[in-house]
């Protein structure tokens, strides 16, 4: 099959910020402590000056019709009419000065490099340093052919969302390769990636949140045929109406808004709108983790009907193992922002080669009440994605993990035949040479 979609080497880190609250109101604090006080305090006394020498009026509209127009007029009528009450405003030249200082302080710069590593969202100021980075995506590849539903699982935090949110660009990645159609759209801006965005879908996993409160059904669904001004007025009418009909919805309820819906059907809205543009691939985060049961059969079996219909690539985020297994083609287990796993369906559930892989798949329960099943519980807590353990990032956990090896070099993924995984031990099994003594 053709390949669709090509992710290589994604990262993405966000910054944490250290709100900096102590120690403050002193005069011998060093660096942008003591900057932020001696520009406060010159700013204040060029303020009393400037005011002092007679140029009262001149100093307050000119400083003040920048940021406060309205005052400005306010306190100019106070000073024709003769009222010393408009003295009381020229404490506000002082303040609106501390609030500059304030935001030039906390406001980002230019990116560069600091004692804590790269800075890829710039860096802040005073109040808002940049203390680390979370890993959230660090180093992920893939590819996606058409016509292809690739799982995606794994435990909450490690970065599947974000992984979908960022092949989007609806997150800036912070570095790495996003091909799609061979086509590199790393470094599109928002007018660049206006055209692709029909082709690149994405279903949200809150069917509540996802949807505009104050817009009806027939709205939500039209606004991308509005944005990408595709077709006339009864055109676009028309398309809506066989949108609906298709995701199970009658039309007559194009005028009604999210809340008059149940979760189930909202989830459909979410699907009809991620349809009307035709889309190529569509993100599906968690599409149907918030619904009942016999309502995630209904989903599933639609976004089975509609790939087979409309030849759709589908990323399927989800926790559930057995609804992963039933509708993808092949499936990647991610662990603390990296994919660990990743192989065909068939492959991974009857043969996991990972230790973290068949964690997972010994916590799904089997339906037969007489199969004996081994349960593989893991032994301590997800290391936080900021300071992530040196070498392998699951060596913590790990039953298997070999002290001086899995603590110090990172594995590399390896390719058996299709089946990718990323483990020392795992791969010294496979590869290792046979006895000679045998």
């Amino acid at each position: 099959m053709t390949e669709l979609l090509r992710i290589e080497n994604l990262k993405k880190y966000f910054p944490v910020r250290k709100v900096v609250k102590d120690n403050y109101f002193n005069f011998r604090g060093r660096g942008r402590r003591a900057e932020f006080w001696w520009f406060a305090l010159i700013s204040t006394i060029f303020s009393l000056i400037t005011v002092a020498s007679g140029f009262k009026v001149i100093y307050i509209i000119f400083h003040l019709a920048i940021f406060f127009p309205s005052i400005t007029i306010s306190i100019r009528r106070l000073h024709d009419t003769g009222k010393t009450g408009w003295l009381l405003a020229l404490l506000i030249i002082p303040v609106i000065g501390w609030i500059v200082i304030l935001v030039f302080l906390c406001s980002d710069s230019t990116p560069g490099e600091n004692r804590y590593g790269p800075k890829p969202e710039g860096y802040s100021g005073l109040l808002r340093r940049i203390k680390a980075h979370v890993k959230a995506v660090d180093g992920v590849s893939f590819s996606i052919s058409e016509k292809e539903t690739l799982g995606l699982v794994g435990e909450s935090g490690c970065g599947k969302t974000t992984i979908g949110r960022t092949i989007l660009k609806l997150l800036e990645p912070t570095d790495g390769l996003i091909e799609y159609r061979q086509e590199d759209i790393t470094q599109l801006n928002s007018n660049q990636m206006r055209p692709l965005r029909r082709k690149l879908q994405i279903i949200f996993q809150d069917p509540y949140a996802s949807l505009n409160p104050r817009m009806t059904v027939g709205k939500i669904i039209r606004e991308g045929l509005d944005i990408h001004n595709i077709g006339e007025k009864k055109e676009r009418d028309a398309m809506v109406a066989e949108v609906l009909e298709r995701v199970g919805l009658p039309r007559n309820i194009l005028d009604r808004y999210p809340h008059e819906f149940s979760g189930g059907q909202r989830q459909r809205v979410g699907i009809a709108r991620a349809l009307i543009l035709n889309p190529e691939f569509i993100v599906c985060d968690e599409a149907i983790s918030a619904l009942d049961v016999s309502i995630q059969a209904q989903i599933i079996n639609l976004l089975a009907d509609l790939k087979e219909e409309y030849g759709i690539a589908y990323l399927f985020i989800a926790h559930d193992l057995s609804v992963v297994e039933h509708i993808s083609d092949r499936v990647a287990v991610m662990y603390l922002g990296k994919i660990v796993e990743l192989a065909k369906t068939s492959e991974l559930f009857s043969n996991p080669l990972h230790p973290y892989t068949k964690a997972l798949l010994s916590s799904v329960p089997k339906p037969d009440p007489t199969l004996q099943q081994e349960r593989i519980v893991l032994q301590g807590d997800v290391p936080s994605p900021i300071a992530p353990p040196a070498g392998c990032s699951f060596h913590p956990r790990c039953p298997l993990a070999v002290k001086g090896l899995c603590d110090t070099k990172e594995p590399l993924t390896v390719d058996s035949d299709g089946h990718q995984f990323a483990c020392h031990v795992v791969e010294e099994e496979l590869f290792a040479p046979p006895d000679a003594s045998a």
